[in-house]
């Protein structure tokens, strides 16, 4: 304890003649600015004390013994100097860029058989050189100093990982060693025994510096404040709420009760813990608390804002016992079950954290911090595999368990990695992981709530066709789809951000220790070496979870812009295919590049794997490539799109689909048939509806010989005027073809509106026609046909003729 006194102090002190250091750099770089009249020397001036500043910080991170709290200190003197260093070279770099044009202007000096040149420009070039060589120097210099920041900085955070990393991979005696409890169960006393001498001077304190009437004082004003507070925490509910809904009022809407579980948790989570800061601000103000107290009120005030934030946020997404105003879609027997989860779980970390500032604040033997984490672990884990039970019940019972699918391997997978890290020792490991899985779930569920927020606002608040929305439009002078695009987008971009900052608290958290298990498995694991590039098995690893991370993140996006975002715009279908197809290649090279840069692999070693791989390219992937770059054009160029009508290879279809190796093409028996995408680009392919959907038919008529033709021709042009299909210009046109066989040939040409439909119009042609010939006795005859049999037996040989159908059968032969 003395050793650790000792050392504290020493890293105050030290960190103390750090900020001394530092509050003179910063006086006399002023005064430097101040007595200077040119930048350039205020700068060199401000430089000097800076590097006093960074000899002192390495001095010190030499030494041993340094806490996170010295670190911590070491890295607010460094933080606003490193900032200072990039803004002075952010200010000099355009300078020197300014100068060095103008020098670049004047031109070399002449030489010494040129004309001499004037000595006003001669003097400018001097001068601008002299100047130009000034800034450079300071450039340099700032330059130099920023980078050495960036070093300290960097070794500061070293130590402060590797204290980190420590201290929580220390082992400890396991949880099934009864050592560990008999220890603790030993210590108990001892801490009884602290914790009641540090109420006596507690006591002794109050009243010796305020006595009881100021003691009395501070208890009235603290119920006072503390109710005040409850007041306004149910007069805003009451405010906020209205009038109470009658019991046949329709259900609130998605966004009234968003609202609403918004207000609750944050009037849940902040009314205690402001309720018990108040009352020890109020102690303090009446000289009621001792410094050694501080500590202590501060864990406890952590502790109460955990637990009232993270009751908060379960009331407020589950609402139990409250169907109607419960945020997820789940009944109330599994609302119940993760409720009684979160709020076990807070309590118990909560509880375990306060716990942990008595231990340090009293001094108390190791065993009892080991146990408390260990229990706060045990409860943790008791809880998800209770949860995890029931649910599992509920589930083959029938009902609703709550949970996502996705989410119970991974909770299985938690309680086995606490359950082994406690039975081998690693109590401070599993602690960890308890505790930053509550973080991550109270993060999460804040989450949930601003996600749910922007969903519902932008859903319910710019409905198609209501007031509100013509309002909106009308303000901002766009048209309502255009509007309603734009929201889509913005409320993309709002959840994008959430997303990431609900990452960026959660990795922040783990962020630390993420990196010391990093570096601890890269001295264990192996390397490959290729030429002068160095893998290491954790960089593969890293690299696959980035591609499969990244892959995942451009089949969301993908999916979003092509179901969500395009179909709300003008753009054909054929189109918004192109561009989602290629959002999504987009996504792949991103990913992918992310993934080789991981590896280490720069565009140099691309390029030589590249060459290693052309000749396999050549020869056994030609056919490959030749469809993935016959894709891309397709893509681009658009001379086949999706939707497009097409015949190629004796196959008519739909076009479905375009992808990276093939065409999709659904033909109309419902069959699903696969072009190379080379087979496109270099054969032949007949669009029916590349430039637009409209197509002639041709429908062939054969009367009789004794039908008016005239009459024909009237038949035809109603029967095609008749349908709707069939466009008015070009105008039909009927014509006669020739004097056939047996029937006088007329052909009815007409366009549809869609060629897709030619089939359905000339069926309904057909059945049309033919019934207004039969109404009005026009027959359509049989072909004839003269058939010759010869008999050897006879000179002559017979004739026998097929009959028509306008003559009678008997007399032919």
């Amino acid at each position: 304890m003395a050793r650790n006194a000792n050392a504290g102090a020493g890293g105050k002190c030290r960190a103390k003649g750090i900020l001394a250091l530092a509050i003179l750099a910063l006086a006399l770089g002023f005064a430097g600015h101040v007595r200077a009249d040119d930048q350039l020397q205020a700068m060199w001036a401000r430089l000097e004390p800076m590097r006093m500043i960074f000899q002192q910080t390495e001095a010190d991170l030499n030494r041993s013994g340094l806490r996170e709290e010295d670190l911590a200190g070491m890295r607010n003197v460094i933080e606003p100097l490193r900032a200072e260093l990039r803004g002075r070279i952010e200010e000099i770099e355009p300078r020197y860029a300014e100068t060095e044009s103008r020098l670049k202007e004047l031109g070399p000096a002449p030489g010494k058989d040129a004309p001499p040149e004037d000595a006003k420009v001669a003097a400018s070039r001097n001068e601008l050189a002299a100047l130009l060589s000034e800034i450079d120097g300071t450039l340099r210099q700032t330059r130099l100093l920023a980078l050495r920041a960036d070093q300290i900085a960097d070794r500061i955070d070293r130590r402060r990982r590797a204290i980190y990393t420590e201290r929580l991979f220390e082992r400890s005696d396991s949880v099934l060693d009864p050592t560990l409890w008999i220890s603790a169960v030993k210590a108990l006393p001892g801490e009884g025994r602290a914790l009641a001498t540090l109420l006596s001077d507690w006591k002794d304190h109050a009243t010796a510096r305020a006595g009881y009437g100021s003691i009395a004082a501070a208890l009235l004003t603290i119920v006072a404040v503390i109710g005040g507070i409850l007041f306004l925490r149910r007069m805003i509910r009451q405010r906020t709420d209205g009038r109470p809904a009658a019991p046949e009022a329709a259900p609130p809407t998605r966004l009234r009760t968003v609202c609403v579980a918004l207000r609750d948790a944050a009037l849940d989570a902040a009314a205690i813990p402001l309720a018990a800061l108040a009352a020890i601000e109020i102690l303090s103000a009446f000289d009621l608390l001792p410094l050694r107290m501080r500590d202590i009120t501060d864990g406890l005030i952590a502790a109460i804002l955990l637990l009232s934030v993270g009751r908060a946020l379960g009331r407020a997404v589950l609402a139990p016992g409250v169907r109607r105003r419960r945020l997820p879609a789940i009944d109330d027997e599994a609302a119940d079950r993760l409720y009684r989860l979160a709020s076990g779980a807070v309590v118990v970390v909560g509880f375990a954290a306060f716990l942990n500032v008595m231990h340090r604040a009293l001094a108390a033997p190791l065993a009892l911090t080991v146990v408390t984490s260990a229990l706060m672990a045990l409860a943790i884990v008791a809880l998800l595999v209770r949860t995890l039970v029931s649910a599992h019940r509920a589930m083959a019972a029938g009902a609703e368990d709550g949970l996502p699918h996705w989410i119970r391997l991974p909770a299985w997978i938690v309680v086995a990695t606490i359950a082994v890290a406690l039975a081998t020792g690693y109590v401070g490991f599993a602690a960890f992981v308890a505790g930053r899985l509550v973080n991550a779930a109270i993060v999460f569920g804040t989450l949930y709530l601003f996600l749910v927020l922007v969903e519902a606002f932008f859903a319910e608040s710019l409905v198609p066709e209501s007031p509100r929305r013509r309002g909106v439009a009308a303000t901002l002078g766009l048209r309502t789809k255009n509007l309603e695009l734009g929201a889509i987008l913005l409320s993309g971009l709002l959840r994008a951000l959430l997303i990431v900052v609900a990452i960026f608290l959660v990795v922040g958290t783990w962020g630390t220790s993420v990196v010391d298990i990093v570096s601890t498995l890269d001295r264990v694991t192996f390397d490959i070496e290729i030429g002068r590039t160095k893998i290491l098995l954790v960089d593969v690893l890293a690299a696959v979870a980035m591609l499969f991370i990244g892959l995942v993140i451009t089949r969301i996006i993908q999916g979003w812009i092509a179901q969500i975002v395009l179909p709300r715009t003008d753009l054909e279908p054929g189109l918004q295919n192109s561009i989602a197809t290629i959002v999504g290649y987009i996504g792949a090279i991103i990913a992918g590049s992310l993934a080789l840069g991981r590896l280490g692999l720069n565009l140099e070693n691309v390029a030589l794997v590249a060459g290693a791989l052309s000749v396999g390219i050549g020869f056994g992937l030609q056919s490959i490539v030749s469809n993935f770059v016959s894709g891309l054009i397709l893509l681009t160029e658009r001379m086949i799109r999706v939707g497009d009508t097409i015949v190629v290879k004796g196959e008519e279809g739909v076009v479905r689909r375009i992808s990276v190796r093939a065409t999709e093409i659904e033909t109309f028996e419902r069959s699903t048939v696969l072009v190379p995408n080379s087979d496109l680009i270099t054969g032949v392919v007949k669009n029916w509806t590349r430039m637009n959907t409209t197509g002639r038919i041709v429908v062939p008529v054969g009367v009789s010989y004794d039908a008016d033709p005239d009459r024909v021709r009237d038949i035809l042009f109603a029967a095609a005027g008749n349908l709707p299909q069939v466009l008015k210009t070009p105008a039909p046109r009927v014509l006669f073809v020739r004097f056939g066989d047996s029937a006088l040939e007329f052909e009815l040409r007409c366009v549809v509106d869609d060629v897709r439909q030619a089939l359905n119009v000339k069926s309904d042609l057909h059945f049309a026609i033919l019934r207004q010939f039969r109404e009005a006795g026009i027959e359509i005859p049989y072909p004839q046909r003269e058939v010759r049999v010869r008999d050897d037996s006879t000179e002559n040989p017979i004739e026998i003729r097929k009959p028509s159908r306008n003559k009678p059968a008997s007399g032919d032969v």
